[in-house]
């Protein structure tokens, strides 16, 4: 079974038992149009209608990122960056309360069963709808946005000393991650504390990390000069996944 990215001794933080999803019309998911992809036990809701709330519903029910502390990265080369922002957390905060990354912000299932399927499909492009976009993109953009809108306490961000954030301006993170860390969010369990900025690529000799980390911003700092980018965004895709 391949765990959650988790630092520390396994009695310091629950791993989460993944949720019963029911097609209760009840329900919020079911009400946005969600169904079962299969009729699994271990089967998660896949939804046509792509929005920020919609991403943050799933993580509120999955209920695994609001315990821990969110990682982002820019500037890093993609994967790399993730790997470089869980290496940093696992050797600087190894008895923290753990972290969570864009890749763990759902279930793994989720992020497979459904992100490849909209791989190559197209919508309205977020920010300017007069433009196609992948639909992937699109999913992996306002996910990133609902994880900022659901992140508390304190959160890192991974990137080359010499990058403040907004290189290039059309980055995932200027645009959807850090408006939505730097505002009141209904989503969010608790307020964000701070944002702490790390260059990942600073190492010894042994490969040891030597940026500790800097503060870059904390509430007294006030919201980020431009909104989320993802707010108002709603497409129903009306093809057959």
């Amino acid at each position: 079974m391949k765990l959650h990215f988790f630092c520390g001794p396994l009695t310091a933080v629950s791993i989460p038992t993944p949720v019963n999803v029911t097609t209760d019309a009840s329900l919020p998911l079911a009400k946005r149009g969600c169904f079962l992809s299969k009729q699994d036990t271990d089967d998660l809701p896949v939804c046509t209608t792509l929005s920020v709330q919609y991403f943050n519903e799933l993580i509120a029910d999955y209920n695994f990122l609001p315990q821990r502390d969110c990682l982002f990265y820019l500037g890093l080369g993609g994967g790399k960056g993730q790997q470089l922002a869980k290496q940093w957390y696992c050797q600087k905060r190894s008895f923290g309360r753990g972290a969570v990354s864009w890749d763990t912000a759902l279930p793994q299932k989720l992020h497979s069963d459904m992100f490849m399927k909209y791989a190559g499909k197209k919508g309205p492009k977020i920010g300017d709808p007069s433009q196609e976009d992948d639909l992937f993109g699109i999913s992996a953009s306002l996910l990133s946005q609902a994880m900022g809108e659901s992140c508390n306490g304190n959160v890192y961000f991974f990137t080359p000393t010499a990058n403040d954030g907004s290189d290039p301006i059309t980055n995932v993170w200027y645009q959807f991650e850090y408006p939505a860390l730097t505002r009141d969010s209904a989503a969010r369990s608790s307020p964000v504390l701070s944002i702490l900025k790390v260059d990942p690529t600073l190492t010894d000799a042994d490969g040891n990390f030597l940026d500790e980390g800097t503060v870059m911003w904390t509430p007294a700092h006030g919201p980020s000069p431009n909104a989320p980018l993802g707010d108002g965004y709603s497409f129903t895709y009306q093809g057959s996944l």
